[in-house]
Parts: structure tokens; sequence; C-alpha cells
């Protein structure tokens, strides 16, 4: 069986007349989708291409039976639809929605965790089983069937990594992106427990990003609690103290080295790395992308569909410069086109100073440690 979604979903789309929502419920159906109904208040009576459109979420369960909703209405509205499609008996609400404040998404997650409904989002891309259900806008055509689990906080990273795996000739069970806000419905403790219970899924991959502290938990989880093979991979390395970085909450250099520590301990206790020539260790390296020693699972019968191929998952980035790096762009007043606080604002490549003579700027060369002086 797949999980979340699958033979069994019937789906109603809230907001399904509108430009983006019309556009991805027709696209779900086309892949296979039962799309049942469609919600938009004061077109009840219509139809999308023939999907009948309901003023209320209560009307099209009672005519429908329908067990699921995508929300795709406005972020301004997206909060009482999620509660309409609760109190009218929806057990999966999946929202695409983004721009939902935090403080609203804590009273609706209170609002639906008791009475045991599963929530994916908001601002997320929405849950695939291939060749059973699509709700959401994941494009299902660069997936296909398959025995891997997948759960993601980026959108995009799940796109591309499904794509890798379809040329590798492997498939996907599910795939469930979570949300990238920092509130969701579901956490990733919550899609890897029903992965784990799952009898058409062999292995997991786990992808997050910076901010939070969602991957921490996760590692505890996986190494306490699952004995499926786990591949985990962390988006970015740091960000700075202080600073928003993207959807995410800020984090900090040391806290991101015990995260990637943790993950890596967690996923070689669930028995994915540790057969490498390093010992499975996930490698760093200031500047430079580099490539983890290569998986190899073929020994394991169960997953014998999984190779070395999966070894990119795990790369990592340091974005910050060295120490004398830093201090000579803090003499320069420069980074990227950017100031630094006290310095006046960087001219274009190439303009001189007010008296005349040539500004030597500084810039990083991303394959070295140390910057590279420029006269201008």
């Amino acid at each position: 069986m797949a999980i979340i979604v699958g033979n069994e979903t019937r789906l109603v789309v809230q907001g399904a007349t509108g430009r983006e929502g019309s556009f991805h419920t027709l696209r779900n159906r086309d892949y296979g989708t039962d799309v049942v109904a469609g919600v938009t208040p004061g077109k009840g009576g219509q139809d999308l291409d023939g999907i009948p459109i309901f003023d209320t979420v209560a009307e099209a369960v009672d005519e429908t039976g329908a067990n699921t909703s995508m929300v795709f209405v406005p972020a301004r509205f997206a909060a009482d639809a999620i509660y309409e499609g609760v109190d009218a008996g929806i057990e999966t609400v999946i929202c695409i929605a983004e721009g939902l404040p935090a403080h609203e998404m804590l009273r609706i997650f209170n609002y639906v965790k008791p009475r045991g409904i599963t929530m994916l989002g908001p601002n997320c891309p929405g849950a695939l089983s291939p060749g059973k259900a699509n709700v959401g806008i994941i494009p299902a055509e660069i997936f296909r069937e398959g025995r891997i689990g997948l759960v993601s906080r980026s959108g995009t990273l799940t796109y591309q990594i499904g794509h890798e795996l379809t040329q590798l000739g492997l498939g996907n069970s599910t795939i469930v992106g979570i949300g990238g806000d920092p509130v969701v419905g579901s956490s990733f403790i919550d899609v890897l427990a029903r992965f784990e219970a799952d009898d058409e899924t062999e292995v997991v991959v786990m992808v997050g990003e910076i901010g939070g502290a969602e991957e921490e938990k996760a590692a505890e989880f996986i190494g306490a609690e699952m004995t499926k093979p786990v591949v985990g991979y962390i988006a970015g390395f740091s960000a700075p103290p202080g600073k928003t970085m993207g959807r995410r909450a800020r984090g900090r250099g040391r806290r991101r080295r015990s995260r990637l520590a943790d993950l890596s301990r967690a996923v070689v206790g669930a028995g994915v790395a540790g057969r490498g020539p390093a010992g499975g260790r996930l490698r760093r390296r200031r500047w430079r992308w580099r490539q983890c020693p290569l998986v190899d699972l073929s020994a394991t019968p169960s997953t014998s569909f999984v190779s070395g191929s999966l070894g990119w998952c795990a790369r990592w980035q340091l974005s910050t410069a060295s120490s004398s790096a830093r201090t000579q762009i803090r003499r320069s007043g420069r980074f990227w086109g950017s100031t630094l606080p006290g310095r006046s604002p960087a001219r274009p490549c190439g303009a001189s100073s007010e008296s005349g003579r040539s500004r030597s700027s500084v810039r990083i060369n991303p394959y070295s440690d140390s910057p590279t002086s420029l006269a201008r």
C-alpha cells in the first residue's frame, strides 16, 4: 500500500475554479486521481470539465463521499478552508497555499491533530503515489513506481531527487512534501513512521533544509525507531546569526554541524552508511561540493535496487568564508556586491573612486580558501 494518497483517495479541491486550482485539478485528474468534486462558494451547480462544483465542502462530502481535500485558495482564506474541510469530515487535508501566518497555523495544528486528521502543508507540493494518485503540484511525469519512500521539506529538491532516481531506473512508493513553513501539519517523524509501517517501502530518502530543529528530532527517531535504511540530505550548511534565510528560521554554524553529525550517526544506525571507504561518514569541505563515499547496499537483498548512485544525495557546502577572507572582505566593504555596516555602497566593477584612483575589490573564489584581489 502507499501512504497518505492512493487508489482509495476521493479528492475534493477547494478553490477548483481559480486559475491555478483549475489547472492542477485537471492535471491531477488526468494522472488518474479520483477527483470527485470542487468547491467555490457562489459557483455551486457549475462544473469544471465534468467535475461538479459545490458551494461548501459539506455538500461535496455528502454528495460524492470525498475523503481528501486539496486547498488551493488565497492565504487569507486558507485557514477557514481548512477548518471547513475538517468539520465536514475530510480525513486528509493537503494545503498548497502559502503565506499562512505562523500563529494561525498553530491554532490549526492544535485543532486537527486531536481529531486524527492527516495534514500536509501549508506551502507544500502535496503527495504523489506513482501509478495511483497525485494530489498537489508535483510533476508526476518524472517519477515512476518503486520501493523508495521520499519525504522532503523542499519541493524543488523533491523533483530533482525523483528525476535522478527515475534516470537510474529506480522508483518511489510515495513522495511526500511536508511544506517549508515554520509550522506545518505533519513533521518528518509523522511521515517516517508511516513509511516504517508501509509494506511497499523498503528504503526512505529524507530531504531537509537549514533552520528549525526538525532534522535533529528526525535523526533521533531514525536511530531509535527505524529499521528500514534511510538516506538523509540537508540542503545548506549554516545561516548568519540573527538572519532569516528563505522560508525557514535562522540557524547557527555550530548547531548546523551538530545536526549533520547527529543525522550521520542516525543514518549509520539505520543501516545505510558505514560501507564506504571512510566508514560512511558524511564529509564536508570548505567552499567545495564534495561527494560522500558511495553507499553500496547491493549486499542487502531487500534493498538490492539501491546502489552507490544515491551517494550524490549527501553533498554539503559551507557557505561562510575563512577568517582571513572575512577580514579582507570587511576591509573592502564589499561581498558579492553587498555592503557591510559602516561602509559606503559598493560601486559597479570598473568604477573609480572620487579621487580618480581605481578601486581594489575583493571577491571570493568558490573553489579556493582565500580571496582573490582584483584591481579595478
